[in-house]
């Protein structure tokens, strides 16, 4: 009988576990969102960049060093991340990957940084390991 109790317990605590980590995932924009978002202002690609490359240079040891490229600047948006108390944000999206020098001298390699920019501002980052900055 314990062992049948166990089983219970060990399966009850695993539907919870998912049930809760479930409500804390990412949820993608839906065809309604998308419909009525709000992406701002029009930017260019030349304004998304310059966004960018300023937030990456104020934490790079070596701005000098750094080696850029970007994706489009484009409408889009980042979904929802309740654990984190984001909610779902339009706007123009990028990717910028960057190499520069660390403390040492030398190239760390290709990072990827995403950006959500809105009405000239940025909005929203994600670091190279795709979690949201605060």
């Amino acid at each position: 009988m314990n062992n049948k109790f166990s089983r219970i317990v060990k399966y009850l605590f695993t539907i919870g576990l998912v049930t809760l980590l479930a409500g804390c995932l990412a949820s993608a924009p839906t065809k309604e969102d998308l419909l009525s978002a709000d992406y701002g202002q029009p930017m260019k690609q030349s304004q998304c960049e310059l966004l960018a490359v300023q937030v990456i240079n104020s934490i790079l040891i070596d701005p000098s060093s750094a080696q850029y490229s970007f994706t489009k600047c484009q409408k889009g948006g980042m979904s929802s991340v309740p654990v984190m108390g984001l909610e779902k944000e339009f706007g123009y999206i990028m990717d910028v990957i960057v190499n520069a020098k660390n403390r040492f001298g030398g190239y760390v390699g290709r990072k990827s940084y995403g950006f959500l920019f809105r009405d000239g501002v940025v909005v929203r980052k994600t670091k190279p390991d795709g979690m949201p900055y605060y």
